[in-house]
């Protein structure tokens, strides 16, 4: 038998994704733990506006999750409409591993050269 925190981590890390929908007139922000191929929504919060969700937000739903699973190397993972520098700066903070989905047409700069993506 495994030991608890042994249950959700893959390699000694533990994934979870950030993601937000729309469900009708509700707006959720919310953060699921990756485990066996699924994600498990582990936290929630409803916004009170439509529409894409801010830093501020975002910090304040993955702060409740790092609490919780403090003293585990973490991977973030989230879509296109997490993909800001100033989340990446606030991960990399937090010493987090993150995999945030670039926009279709992205500028990134490799040492000191432009690339297009």
């Amino acid at each position: 038998m495994l030991k608890q925190q042994e249950r959700f981590t893959t390699k000694g890390l533990v994934y979870i994704a950030i993601d937000r929908t729309s469900w009708g007139a509700i707006n959720i922000l919310m953060v699921s733990l990756i485990y066996d191929k699924r994600a498990m929504p582990i936290y929630w919060e409803i916004l009170d506006k439509k529409g894409s969700s801010n830093l501020e937000e975002q910090q304040r739903v993955l702060g409740k999750i790092l609490k919780v699973l403090s003293g585990h190397k973490i991977v973030v993972l989230g879509d296109r409409e997490f993909c800001s520098v100033s989340l990446g700066k606030w991960l990399q903070k937090q010493s987090l591993y993150f995999y945030l989905r670039q926009k279709k047409v992205q500028m990134s700069r490799q040492k000191k050269e432009f690339i297009k993506k």
